[in-house]
């Protein structure tokens, strides 16, 4: 005797295993990318520090060309020239 709940069932599964498989791959698809993604915030802070240190080697740059330490401009928080006056005063000892 042939039970339409078992063929219904058997039907259910076969369509329901590629279906399943497709859900979870589209969810790890889409973690994965998220996870890759550079936030905006990220970006900016990259942004920054690629200028902090083209700010700190060309005021390297300058003072070694000559120029004095007061006629840089500041960055900030920096007090006049003391970061730089520490690291003269290291070189010379």
């Amino acid at each position: 005797m042939i039970r339409p709940d078992l063929i219904v069932s058997v039907i259910v599964a076969a369509l329901g295993s590629p279906l399943v498989l497709s859900i979870i791959r589209a969810a790890h698809r889409s973690w994965m990318q998220r996870r890759d993604i550079e936030t905006e915030v990220q970006r900016w802070h990259r942004q920054a520090a690629a200028w902090e240190t083209t700010c700190w080697a060309t005021r390297s740059l300058a003072v070694q060309a000559g120029v004095p330490v007061e006629r840089l401009p500041r960055g900030p928080g920096e007090d006049p020239g003391s970061t730089w006056r520490a690291a003269d005063q290291e070189e010379d000892d």
